[in-house]
């Protein structure tokens, strides 16, 4: 058998198959408020998008969602490995934290909207990266272990994201811990949100 790798790209807005934007919970009394809620606000048009857990005199988390239509895989194809890849434009540092990519389930494949804040998951798909290690204007590489290579679509839409290990864990950032990437939407694809598959 000889390995194909195919590369995949979320819709620039206006999206016909797969989008990529962020929903958050903002100015929250407590990081409790902000992580429980349902949703107040989102964006899938813009050239940059975010996973945030900050603090200034209030909370506001935001999670990422990026989604692929890889049902161009074959169905009868096995997946050796995959990479999923956001190209960093800067983030805070007031918190030594690391970034999880997880899975998520927007309400719609072809938006975001601030409903689908809790729309996403914990589970990770690869190894935590360390928000530290992550270098402003280079692609930050996720590269999948054996659950996230098992919850990439060969039928239709692959539904991956980011979150803030503060989030996850529940721990109140005590400064501005977020991220931010660019998004489908900035002109060209080499910046763009990437999932590289190899089958």
């Amino acid at each position: 058998f000889t390995d194909t790798t195919s590369t995949f790209f979320p819709d620039p807005n206006v999206e016909s198959t797969s989008v990529d934007g962020y929903a958050a919970q903002d100015a929250e009394a407590t990081w409790a408020l902000a992580i429980d809620g349902a949703g107040e606000s989102a964006s899938d048009v813009g050239a940059q998008f975010y996973n945030n857990a900050t603090f200034a005199t209030t909370y506001t988390c935001a999670r990422l969602f990026a989604l692929f239509d890889t049902s161009s895989i074959p169905d009868t194809d096995t997946i050796s490995s995959a990479i999923f890849s956001l190209y960093f434009e800067g983030g805070g540092s007031a918190d030594a934290e690391s970034t999880r990519m997880i899975t998520t389930t927007p309400a719609s494949n072809t938006a975001i909207v601030a409903s689908d804040f809790p729309n996403i998951g914990s589970v990770a798909q690869t190894t935590d990266i360390l928000n530290s290690n992550m270098t402003v204007n280079t692609y930050v590489d996720w590269t999948l272990n054996a659950t996230g290579r098992g919850n990439i679509s060969k039928t239709g839409i692959t539904k991956f994201g980011t979150r803030n290990l503060l989030d996850i864990n529940r721990v109140a950032p005590t400064g501005d811990a977020g991220r931010a990437y660019r998004s489908a939407d900035y002109a060209g694809t080499t910046s763009d949100p990437k999932l590289v598959v190899t089958h």
